[in-house]
C-alpha cells in the first residue's frame, strides 16, 4: 500500500505539472485556470506528504499574484477571497512542515486581514479561526486554544448550524483540546456525541468519523476505562487496515495507542 500511495502521489504531481505547462502555453500566467492549476498542484503536494514544497509553491503563487504591490484590491490581491484561501493553506502547510511559530505569525496576519473584509459569519473566516486555534494549541498554548475553540463552536452553531462541516471541525478541536489539558472525561463525552453526529452525516468509515472515533477511544482510556478504550481501538484498527492498509501512518498510530491500553 505504501509504494502504491507513493506512486499515485508522484503521478498526480506530474499531471499537475503538465497541466500548468499546458496552461502557460495557451493562457496568461494570471488566467484563472492557470492560477487554479498552481493552487491545486500545491494542495495536492501538501496533502500527499510534502508540506514544505506546498508552502513554498503557495508563497510563490501569492508573490506572483501581488507582483504589482496591490494588497487590498484586484482579483488576486492578498485580501481577495481567493488569496485568503491560498494564505490559509500556506499557513497550514508551513505548520505541518515544522514551522509552528511562522505558521502562527501568518495566521495572525491572515485573521486580521480577513476580519477587515469578511463578515463575521463568513465560512472562510470560520476556517481561518479554526486554523488559528489549532496553531495556538500546537505551540503549547493549549488552554488558550481551548478558549478559542469554545467561542468558535458557539459562533459556528449560531451561524451555520450543528451539522455544518465547520461546526463539526470546531467541536472536534474543542474536545481534543479539553483532553490535552487533562479534562479527558469531559472530552470523551463530547467526542462520543460528535462520533454519533459524524456517523449520521458522513458514515462510520469516513476519515473524519474514524479520526473522531480514535480520539474518543483515547480519551475514554485516559479518563480511566482502559478496557473499553482497547475494545474501541481494536475495531478502529480493523477499519483503518481495511481502508488504509497496514502501513498507513494513521493505522500505525492507532496500533500504537492500542498497545498502550492493553
Amino acid at each position: 500500500m505504501a509504494w502504491r500511495a507513493g506512486w499515485l502521489a508522484s503521478v498526480g504531481a506530474e499531471l499537475f505539472e503538465e497541466l500548468i505547462g499546458d496552461c502557460l502555453q495557451v493562457l496568461d500566467p494570471d488566467h484563472p485556470d492557470t492560477v487554479a492549476a498552481r493552487h491545486g498542484h500545491a494542495r495536492f503536494l501538501g496533502e500527499s506528504g510534502d508540506p514544505a514544497r506546498a508552502a513554498a509553491l503557495l508563497t510563490a503563487l501569492l508573490a506572483d499574484a501581488n507582483g504589482d504591490g496591490a494588497r487590498d484590491s484586484g482579483t488576486h490581491g492578498s485580501r481577495s477571497p481567493v488569496a485568503l484561501v491560498w494564505r490559509r493553506y500556506r499557513a497550514f502547510f508551513t505548520g505541518e512542515a515544522g514551522g509552528p511559530d511562522q505558521a502562527a505569525r501568518l495566521l495572525g496576519e491572515l485573521l486580521t486581514d480577513s476580519r477587515a473584509v469578511l463578515d463575521d459569519g463568513h465560512p472562510h473566516l470560520f476556517a481561518i479561526r479554526a486554523a488559528h486555534a489549532r496553531s495556538t494549541g500546537r505551540r503549547g498554548r493549549t488552554r488558550e486554544a481551548v478558549a478559542l475553540y469554545e467561542r468558535l463552536v458557539d459562533d459556528c452553531r449560531s451561524a451555520l448550524g450543528d451539522d455544518h462541516p465547520h461546526t463539526l471541525a470546531a467541536r472536534s478541536g474543542h474536545a481534543r483540546g479539553l483532553g490535552a489539558v487533562g479534562r479527558a472525561a469531559e472530552a470523551a463525552d463530547l467526542l462520543e456525541i460528535l462520533v454519533q453526529d459524524r456517523t449520521r452525516i458522513l458514515g462510520d468509515d469516513h476519515p473524519a468519523t474514524l479520526g473522531s472515533r480514535n480520539a474518543h477511544a483515547r480519551c475514554v482510556g485516559e479518563a480511566g476505562d482502559r478496557a473499553r478504550a482497547a475494545r474501541l481501538l481494536r475495531q478502529i484498527l480493523q477499519d483503518r487496515v481495511r481502508h488504509l492498509g497496514e502501513e498507513h501512518s494513521w493505522t500505525v498510530r492507532t496500533r500504537q495507542e492500542l498497545a498502550g491500553f492493553q
